[in-house]
């Protein structure tokens, strides 16, 4: 691996961090960051987090900011806490009902870049491929949505439509987890 690379890789990873604090940040969770910046290796936390956005989120309760920082996080978080949701007997029965919104209730991506998903990897456009393309989902998950189309044969089908960069997001987050020593993350 060259420098360049290594650099940009490591770039990449602080800067997932930065986000992950500062959406943890936003909804009120200065102590799980005041214990990370405990840690030797956490140090420059205090140097990437503007005080500026040190803001209480006092309108949720701890619940609704959980569910809040994992939809905000993307997809790698929306997935874990559906499946946290599963799983009373490991959470709080509030903390499950709360994330078992991330089950149904994941904000689509907007219909332009839904559109230009399809168009840049069937290397043809929307009009070129379907007779009728749905520009609004009708069902969105954190890794793909699904939309109404009808082939030029007349035929009606649902197209599902993977998220841009799903999987470098999903990378990343994996290391970020990783390095980060979350549980199950020493495998």
């Amino acid at each position: 691996m060259g420098i360049i690379t290594g650099i940009g890789r490591k770039f990449k990873s602080v800067s997932r961090y930065n986000q992950i604090l500062r959406v943890l940040v936003k909804y009120g969770f200065e102590d799980l960051v005041q214990h990370l910046e405990e840690k030797d290796q956490y140090t420059f936390l205090r140097k990437i987090i503007p005080k500026k956005s040190r803001k209480h989120a006092v309108i949720y309760t701890k619940w609704e900011k959980m569910r809040l920082v994992c939809e905000e996080l993307g997809p790698t978080f929306v997935k874990f806490g559906q499946i946290l949701s599963n799983r009373p007997d490991l959470i709080p029965l509030e903390l499950v009902l709360e994330l078992e919104k991330l089950q149904d209730n994941v904000p689509p991506m907007p219909e332009e870049v839904a559109k230009q998903v399809v168009e840049e990897e069937l290397n043809a456009t929307v009009e070129e491929l379907f007779a009728w393309f749905e520009p609004k989902s009708f069902a969105s998950a954190s890794m793909a949505q699904v939309h109404k189309v009808t082939l030029h044969t007349g035929r009606r089908v649902a197209l599902k439509i993977q998220r841009p960069g799903i999987r470098e997001i999903i990378e990343e987050d994996v290391k970020v987890m990783f390095r980060s020593g979350w549980p199950g993350s020493e495998f």
